[in-house]
């Protein structure tokens, strides 16, 4: 291996759909760095607004994409027709970081597709998600539900952040405090993962690797701080 590649980053985050940019966007200011980050989303007025550099227009022409209609499947398809690009984005990756939010059709749909693309090619993936306030509406809760349920089958890992528990907390420490809480939590532990994946030994057999991340991820996830927060999801 040459001594570029050894130096080349191992993770790669993946943001999709509108939640799962503005959640990438913070990253940078909580001392995320040094990794590729990537924001994909089939609004492109939406994509333009995201400060990550890179940016994929999931399903083509800026100029007929505004969106799926809260439809996953619609996300979906947008996810498979840009395949091809998310591929080459996932090569020479070890690990790959899906953050989302639940319940619109780009989050929904797109996300699980993209944790399949990365089992296919034998690479870790994690998804950190949000799921919707209970206000929000049946529909956008089956939607999210759904989402996370395609997320258990593909990816190595899931851990949701429900906004209703945040509301909970909301309670005790007032909306700003909690909200801000819970996004400090979630940037802290993507923080954490990625520390964790650079640290590793680059290579090895990949049931090896998923083991070892499997077990770092329960035990991120048990951190006492994160109780009321954070469910964790893990596949089979």
């Amino acid at each position: 291996m040459s001594s570029d590649s050894a130096r080349r980053p191992k993770t790669l985050v993946l943001a999709v759909g509108g939640c799962g940019c503005n959640l990438a966007n913070d990253m940078p200011s909580a001392g995320i760095d040094g990794i590729e980050m990537v924001a994909a989303n089939t609004d492109a007025q939406g994509l333009e607004r995201s400060s990550i550099k890179t940016k994929l227009l999931l399903g083509g022409d800026p100029a007929t994409r505004s969106g799926t209609n809260s439809d996953p499947l619609f996300g979906r398809a947008a996810a498979q027709g840009s395949a091809a690009e998310v591929r080459r984005l996932f090569e020479g990756k070890e690990v790959v970081l899906l953050t989302a939010g639940l319940g619109g059709g780009t989050g929904s749909g797109a996300t699980p597709y993209f944790a399949s693309l990365a089992k296919e090619m034998e690479i870790l993936s994690a998804a950190v998600v949000t799921t919707p306030f209970s206000f929000e509406g049946v529909s956008r809760k089956s939607i999210a539900e759904a989402g996370a349920r395609a997320l258990e089958a593909e990816a190595d890992f899931v851990v949701a952040m429900s906004n209703d528990e945040l509301s909970a907390h909301a309670a005790k420490l007032g909306f700003i405090d909690a909200f801000r809480q819970g996004n400090e939590l979630v940037l802290a532990a993507l923080r954490g993962i990625i520390a964790f994946v650079e640290a590793e030994p680059t290579g090895g057999a990949f049931q090896s690797r998923r083991d070892r991340f499997r077990l770092y991820m329960k035990g991120l996830t048990n951190d006492e701080r994160c109780a009321g927060f954070f469910a964790t999801r893990p596949s089979s």
